[in-house]
């Protein structure tokens, strides 16, 4: 799969999110989340799970998307 960064020009990086794992998840603020939840988490049913919303950037995510193959593709 090539880079969104090497097809869109050598400047496109300053648009586009970073992917620096420091910028791409605030890790400080998942441990408040995940200890905030963590009941929740344990007292799902049919079992342990949790659906946490907001983590990553729209941003983020619809590069991510943008990389992903197309549904027609083969």
């Amino acid at each position: 799969m090539s880079s969104p960064l090497a097809a869109s020009g050598p400047n496109s990086y300053l648009s586009e999110p970073s992917l620096v794992p420091s910028q791409v998840l605030d890790t400080e603020r998942l441990m408040q989340v995940a200890a905030a939840r963590s009941a929740d988490y344990r007292g799902a049913a049919p079992f342990p799970h949790i659906m946490l919303d907001g983590l990553f950037s729209d941003a983020l995510l619809d590069q991510a998307v943008a990389e992903l193959p197309a549904a027609s593709a083969k």
